[in-house]
């Protein structure tokens, strides 16, 4: 499990292009900025160029967070040694590439004898120049030799490893630097290595810190386990039966299908060497049988959890996390003792991230000493004081602590320490004026963070002014904090301790349900407009917004299922459809639209136009056709008699996709008119899939000609729309055209990029028919053995997910695939090459289709 870091190095495709970090001086070198910028973007790659000023957080925080998500450093120097020390930059870890400008008259002492350790340094790769056009060939020819060494290194290892098809999130980067942590990180460390330590639960009260050493963790285990971390924050999931979906989706399993979610993890993790990081778990424990079977499952993986109770399994290993060091009781300023205490470092750093001037000295230092001692050494209690130094200084803050920081001011039913940390909260909130007292509780309800827009469309009725500054001001208390997403508009929220503390406080206003109904109404017209959108040319702008909105969208629809609000519901979980099903939740929204259905049969119109389609849609989608056959009958009625001419149009295209394929030139009629309608009314998103079913069907009848007219006109919608599950729809339709032609070599290309296609977004129902589509070119070469197998992976995979076969699909590609191998091998060498299929993973039956189809 030992695997080096270095063994592990990729290339990136082009929308995960390597970040590069220059650090410099701003002023001196302002022109060889601009050069080697300019360098590194003539390699496609992504400069990262620090400057002061830019974000909320504080520089040396924000600098460090840069260089933390950065590939590769560069360093520039001249005459100046800089703010940062170079030796903390140069110890990252990365690649590192060092370019010194000469002459360099009056150059700092400091960094001439930084430049001298340098020059000797074997990591460093260390250069002088003269001009900045010479260094942006410097640059440009180092990193291009870099990314070729790189690239070597990483060929080794895939040589004889078979590519996981897992794509795990990126663990969240942590805004400020782990203090006083250092033995409980090593033993953490220490733990995870053991062989009998499978789960280990890292236990405390809120705010204690667990979050913050179990990413500290993960990051150090990372480079020991071949499959990487995969970190599932859980603080936003309420239902137990959710948490194997919110697993999923952070190691890169997508939800298709009805089958459950829980089994197809573990069949996708049994062969991973993985870590799992599973955060906040306290909320759904009783979804702890579930780590018991994941783990009995997956042989290779391992868990950390972090929960306030323990999970109570066979096999856990608990790790209570506990206060930090506090300086001993009675202990002197004076004398030294009590300042290198762990809180008191925490306590200050964090100060001088807020006030940067902020030192401790022989007036403050008692102080500082009894507030965190006062404090109990918990670190969220202790963060929120230090961000108060800009205002008040340590002993006016212990003067106002003093009187609120009652151990027993808590329900006595809670431990001690949470009723310290209730107590701090408290003291939080009552420093706070009544317009941020009222944003405060209101930004509780959203689950997953908020922009400026959601907070003022939530909470800009109740008080709030002028959202905007308010936000800023928590921001500067720590009661809110900046979600880190580049190119795309500013995100915040609040610590899950300090979230639940605000609900409370919205929960005691009577005032919840009004902002839970003002969040759910906010994201139906987000739904709308992301429903117009995703149609259009702003399709990955939408999907990308859509995916930071996720968990806010399932908790505005379970408040509108729960409260009697239909037509939100609708708006929500029905609209944005064309979201909903390539990223694999339609299962997920199709309860709440039954119970819609059965709560609401007589809805006006256009509601119920949208009932109809969405449950019709979720139906049809998880596998249930008959069910939806009544549904888009009388959707269909209703939308002529409403002359609504996008909604028939959709209505006719899953009428023909529920129903039998006769009489087909009824079909043929419909589908035409369907597609002419989305495609004059510009929707961009369901045209090229309607497109698509046509020339599926025009097959069935033999009109090769046709089948690719309508097929080339839908790939050339799909690409206009950059839309990978749309791209590979018409791909796979192009394919079957192909081979109707007798193009054998035609169709094994169009089937290998509708194969990549849906390999990019996780479509395993899409890979099923792909791998068809080269089953049957592997027959029309000779290989009926391996076309049955693909034929049993495909198969398999489908009864994993839980579906079955598109009729047009079935009609055109499968059955006749299926009787001509049957024919060539007889039907006992078709069985037993279909079932070796059955058992060997669908990418890896893919990969070994197209080595010997190319071959």
């Amino acid at each position: 499990m030992d695997a080096p870091s270095e063994h592990r190095q990729v290339i990136r495709t082009p929308d995960q292009r390597l970040r590069v970090f220059v650090s410099s001086t701003l002023d001196e070198m302002a022109s060889e900025r601009a050069a080697v910028r300019a360098a590194i973007e003539r390699l496609r790659l992504t400069p990262v160029m620090f400057e002061l000023g830019a974000r909320p957080p504080p520089p040396r925080a924000l600098y460090r967070a840069y260089l933390e998500q950065s590939d590769v450093f560069i360093g520039l120097y001249w005459r100046s040694y800089g703010w940062v020390a170079p030796e903390a930059e140069l110890a990252s870890g990365m690649p590192c590439l060092v370019y010194v400008k000469d002459p360099a008259p009056r150059r700092e002492p400091r960094l001439e004898a930084f430049l001298h350790r340098v020059m000797t340094d074997d990591r460093v790769s260390f250069k002088r120049f003269e001009a900045a056009e010479r260094l942006a060939d410097l640059v440009a020819d180092d990193l291009a030799l870099l990314l070729t060494e790189h690239f070597d290194a990483g060929a080794e290892v895939r040589a004889g490893a078979v590519m996981s098809a897992l794509r795990p999130r990126p663990l969240p980067v942590a805004p400020t630097r782990l203090v006083g942590r250092e033995g409980e990180l090593e033993a953490v460390r220490a733990l995870i290595k053991r062989e009998d330590v499978r789960l280990l639960t890292l236990s405390g009260v809120g705010g204690i810190g667990k979050t913050r050493l179990a990413l500290a963790a993960a990051t150090l285990l990372g480079g020991s386990f071949a499959d990487g971390v995969g970190f599932a924050d859980l603080s936003s999931v309420r239902r137990p039966e959710l948490v194997p979906s919110a697993v999923a989706a952070a190691v890169g399993v997508l939800q298709e299908g009805t089958r459950p979610v829980a089994e197809l993890l573990i069949e996708r993790l049994k062969a991973t060497e993985m870590l799992l990081v599973l955060d906040n778990f306290e909320q759904v424990i009783a979804a702890a049988p579930f780590v018991s079977q994941l783990l009995a499952g997956c042989s290779k993986v391992k868990v950390i959890v972090t929960s306030r109770a323990l999970l109570r399994l066979r096999g856990e290993h608990e790790f209570a996390v506990m206060p930090l060091e506090v300086p001993p009781v009675g202990g002197s300023a004076a004398a030294g003792r009590g300042l290198d205490a762990a809180a008191v470092r925490l306590f200050v750093e964090r100060a001088q991230e807020h006030q940067p001037r902020f030192t401790v000295e022989e007036a403050n230092a008692q102080a500082v000493m009894e507030l965190c001692s006062r404090l109990e050494g918990i670190p969220l209690a202790i963060e929120l004081a230090a961000a108060r130094v800009r205002v008040l200084p340590p002993g006016a803050l212990l003067e106002r602590i003093g009187d609120r920081l009652d151990l027993l001011s808590g329900p006595s039913d809670l431990p001690e320490r949470q009723r310290t940390l209730r107590a701090t909260m408290d003291w939080s909130y009552h420093l706070l004026d009544q317009q941020e007292r009222l944003l405060f509780a209101g930004l509780s309800v959203f689950v997953s963070g908020f922009t400026l827009e959601s907070a003022q469309a939530v909470c800009g009725g109740e008080g709030a002014s002028n959202v905007l500054d308010e936000v800023s001001s928590l921001l500067e208390k720590s009661l809110v904090v900046p979600q880190e997403r580049p190119d795309v508009e500013p995100r915040f929220r609040m610590l899950e301790t300090v979230r639940e503390y605000a609900q409370e406080r919205l929960q005691k206003s009577g005032k919840a349900q009004d902002a839970q109904l003002r969040m759910a109404q906010y994201f139906a017209r987000v739904a709308e407009q992301a429903a117009g959108g995703l149609a259009t040319s702003q399709h990955r702008v939408w999907l990308s917004r859509l995916d930071a909105e996720l968990d806010n969208m399932r908790a505005a629809i379970s408040f509108a299922d729960e409260h009697g609000e239909p037509e939100l519901l609708l708006r929500m979980a029905a609209l944005p459809w064309v979201y909903w099903w390539p990223r694999g939740y339609i299962p997920e929204m199709r309860p709440p639209l039954e119970r819609c259905l059965e709560s609401y049969p007589s809805l006006e119109p256009s509601s119920r136009a949208l009932q109809l389609w969405g449950l019709a849609f979720a139906r049809n989608v998880s596998g249930d056709r008959e069910a939806a056959i009544p549904l888009i009958q009388e959707l269909m009625e209703l939308e002529r008699a409403r002359g609504d001419e996008h909604g028939l149009a959709l209505a006719q295209w899953g009428y023909c996709m529920t129903s039998q394929l006769e009489p087909r030139s009824e079909l043929r009629a419909i589908l035409t008119q369907s597609a002419a309608t989305l495609r004059r009314l510009g929707d961009q998103a369901a045209s090229p899939f309607v497109l698509g079913s046509l020339g599926f069907l025009v097959l069935v009848d033999g009109d090769t000609l046709e089948a690719e007219r309508l097929g080339q006109d839908a790939l050339e919608q799909a690409q206009a729309l950059d839309s990978e599950a749309t791209i590979g729809f018409a791909l796979l339709e192009l394919g079957c055209s192909a081979l109707a032609q007798g193009n054998t070599g035609l169709a094994c290309a169009r089937f290998a990029d509708s194969a990549e296609m849906f390999g990019r977004i996780r479509d395993r129902e899409g890979l099923a028919y792909a791998l068809e589509g080269l089953a049957a070119v592997a027959l029309a070469q000779g290989r009926p053995e391996l076309a049955a197998k693909a034929v049993g992976a495909a198969e398999a995979t489908r009864e994993r997910l839980g579906i079955g076969v598109h009729l047009v699909a079935q009609h055109t590609l499968r059955a006749p695939l299926v009787a001509a191998i049957q024919a060539a091998l007889g039907t006992a060498a078709f069985e037993a090459a279909r079932m070796t299929g059955t058992e060997t993973d669908i990418e890896q039956v893919i990969e070994q289709l197209l080595s010997l189809l190319r071959g």
